[in-house]
């Protein structure tokens, strides 16, 4: 990694798009990026994990064993180090439904079907059908 780096561990990098799956020919959609801080805060300045969203631009800097996580949908990127090693893992969360609407709709109708559960007696035969359907659905839009 320093090699592509040109030996200089103060990266910035911009994270967006499709990943490859190795060996598959096929591609998957990042979900929830992921950053695990690994230096203490003193260790370095500047690279600061930048998330733009509809509140703004928030700048991050967190102690060693802080996770950060969010949705691919929003804009970030590490910003340059200045001074120091800033060490981070980053790992991704994958979806074989590279839709964003659909991704998101079997969860909504699984928190439906959870508060219909709740309210309706445990004999009324729809329920098991309407948590038959919400697991269906992503069957249905699974790409591989």
């Amino acid at each position: 990694m320093l090699q592509i780096l040109g030996r200089n561990p103060l990266l910035n990098c911009d994270d967006t798009g499709i990943r490859s799956l190795p060996g598959t020919g096929s591609a998957s959609a990042p979900i929830c990026p992921f950053t695990l801080f690994l230096s203490e805060l003193d260790e370095y300045e500047g690279g600061e994990l930048i998330i733009q969203n509809t509140y703004g631009t928030q700048r991050i800097r967190v102690p060693a064993g802080a996770m950060v996580l969010n949705p691919a949908t929003i804009l970030h990127s590490v910003h340059k180090g200045t001074r120091g090693s800033r060490w981070a893992a980053f790992f991704w969360s994958h979806s074989m439904i590279r839709n964003d609407v659909q991704h998101t709709l079997p969860y909504q109708f699984d928190c439906s079907v959870i508060e219909i559960r709740k309210a309706l007696p445990d004999k009324r035969p729809g329920k098991l059908g309407l948590t038959a359907t919400c697991h269906n659905l992503p069957r249905q839009w699974t790409e591989l």
